[in-house]
């Protein structure tokens, strides 16, 4: 069940404001993996300093500075799923498109709110998650979630990631004995 109202994570929230926010948001999530705040959140509480250090570096360079100042979107509501369904086979696009299609999915969308560039660069990893299933071939079950998490925090870093693993794997063996 969806709380009536978002959770959110106060400005300069202590170690244990961030994990009792980001478990609340992981159990949110966990019934509704779609949901447009929670998950952003979750990244927020667990890999703010991630995302800074990545904003950090991001700025010194003009191709990414670029990306932060311009702040695109790959929100569902954004994204012209047609157009890209028309690209030919075998490019990036049309993979994207039959990914949905075949998953029966939509894409994202966020309403969490874009302050700076560490929300943005949250929500913008949100936004990517389903990128991220494409590029890899991974599955959208629950053993390939779980793949894409371990995929993400070796080429990331994002420490949601061993969250989300250590919330998964036991849940998983306690399904499946």
């Amino acid at each position: 069940m969806q709380p009536t109202t978002n959770l959110t994570l106060p400005p300069n929230a202590s170690f244990l404001t961030r994990m009792r926010t980001a478990l609340h948001a992981l159990k949110v999530l966990s019934d509704d993996p779609a949901n447009p705040h929670y998950g952003p959140l979750l990244n927020a509480c667990l890999d703010s300093e991630t995302y800074a250090h990545m904003a950090r570096a991001w700025r010194e360079r003009p191709e990414s500075r670029a990306l932060l100042d311009e702040r695109p979107t790959l929100q569902g509501r954004d994204l012209d799923l047609a157009a890209l369904a028309a690209l030919p086979p075998g490019t990036l696009g049309h993979a994207f498109t039959r990914y949905f299609h075949d998953n029966g999915i939509e894409p994202f969308i966020s309403d969490f709110p874009v302050v700076d560039d560490v929300d943005y660069l949250s929500k913008r990893y949100r936004e990517t998650h389903d990128l991220f299933h494409v590029i890899t071939g991974y599955a959208t079950d629950e053993p390939g979630e779980m793949e894409l998490q371990a995929f993400v925090l070796g080429n990331l870093g994002v420490r949601q990631a061993v969250l989300i693993l250590a919330y998964s794997i036991p849940r998983r063996v306690q399904q499946h004995g």
